[in-house]
């Protein structure tokens, strides 16, 4: 399990009738119980449309 203890997302631009969008996200870092992530989304054309980083606290389910 991982939730989410900061976020942080930016909004570049609006595309509203986008019918389809990319989305990357990925994990730059992970160390001592917490994970950092950033993700961006992009529109049909390349169109950078927003970005965020997180952080999330990695706990390890119990009974596995």
């Amino acid at each position: 399990m991982a939730p989410s203890i900061e976020i942080t997302c930016a909004f570049h631009r609006a595309r509203i009738a986008e019918p389809w969008l990319y989305a990357q996200a990925t994990s730059v870092s992970a160390n001592a119980g917490v994970i950092g992530c950033e993700g961006k989304v992009w529109a049909r054309d390349g169109a950078l449309l927003a970005m965020g980083t997180s952080q999330l606290l990695c706990r390890p389910i119990q009974g596995t």
